[in-house]
């Protein structure tokens, strides 16, 4: 249920590679059928290829690599699907493998939801590699899969050097360390289409505040950074707020779950004051009505 909602909530906003809104949905949910790879295989035809369909929910399934490959075959020539959820499944490293390989020759597909699916690092680097051609993609939900330092250095490197068309990345709830975070932060510095970054869940440490807020600093186009979770103490909470008195796009920042007290609270005020902006710390989101007796610029 939670990914078709995401899923619903996303629809609103993108839009095709032309820039057109997609408003000609034809939607396929085929979530929770219990579905095997022969299952799929048996219906693809019938449900994806006769039909137009531009978003295919296959989320909470029994699919495994070999569903993901027979998937991918569809997806290398398809022009109609836009949006594809396997949230839940097992494709592992092949499958992501497999799509990834589609994806070189794909020109239509703008959200890939793997969450969870087992996909770790072998598949990441797969997909890092894909985004340094693809011009398409905007989303990618990789949470829940394992991933590492050596995943997360494979996005952060096409991020830096090729893909110019990816907005929002999800890595929530991996394995991901301060050294993975360090290399997705350097990478923003240079990137100038990511609109929205999500690390909640990684083993990330207080340290990772200094290298995002030197992204912060020279970076134009983040919306949203996901940092909830991180082991942030007041010293960092300080360090970013530094930042964001530089930064000029962030409108979102995610806090919650961390170890920032009174001082590193009072720092991200002040932060908050110098432009609108949201901060959200643990059951409390900071926002400038939140000081009505402060006035705004």
């Amino acid at each position: 249920m939670a990914a078709r909602a995401r899923a619903d909530s996303e629809r609103r906003s993108l839009q095709s590679p032309s820039g057109k809104a997609l408003n000609n949905f034809v939607p396929v949910c085929l979530a929770a059928r219990g579905y095997t790879d022969g299952v799929l295989q048996e219906n693809l035809e019938k449900e994806i290829l006769n039909t137009g369909c531009t978003e295919l929910d296959l989320s909470e399934n029994l699919i495994t690599q070999r569903g993901a490959s027979i998937l991918a075959k569809v997806i290398r020539l398809n022009k109609t699907l836009t949006h594809l959820s396997l949230v839940n499944n097992r494709i592992e490293s092949n499958g992501a493998k497999a799509l990834a390989n589609a994806l070189n020759t794909n020109k239509v597909l703008i959200l890939l939801d793997l969450w969870n699916n087992e996909v770790k690092d072998e598949g990441v680097k797969a997909l890092a590699t894909t985004l340094a051609t693809n011009k398409t993609l905007t989303h990618l939900y990789l949470g829940k899969n394992e991933v590492t330092d050596t995943g997360a250095k494979a996005l952060a490197d096409a991020l830096k050097n090729q893909n110019n068309t990816l907005t929002h990345l999800y890595l929530r709830k991996n394995k991901i360390t301060k050294a993975g975070a360090e290399e997705l932060a350097k990478a923003l510095e240079t990137n100038r289409s990511l609109r929205e970054l999500y690390l909640f869940g990684n083993l990330l440490e207080n340290e990772v505040t200094h290298a995002f807020g030197n992204a912060l600093r020279r970076n134009i186009t983040l919306l949203v950074l996901d940092l909830a979770g991180s082991g942030i103490n007041n010293d960092g909470a300080q360090a970013l707020a530094r930042a964001l008195e530089k930064n000029r796009c962030l409108t979102i920042l995610d806090l919650a779950d961390n170890n920032i007290e009174d001082d590193g609270v009072d720092s991200l005020i002040d932060a908050i004051m110098s432009r609108v902006r949201k901060i959200i710390m643990t059951g409390y989101p900071l926002t400038p009505s939140c000081f009505r007796d402060h006035d705004l610029p």
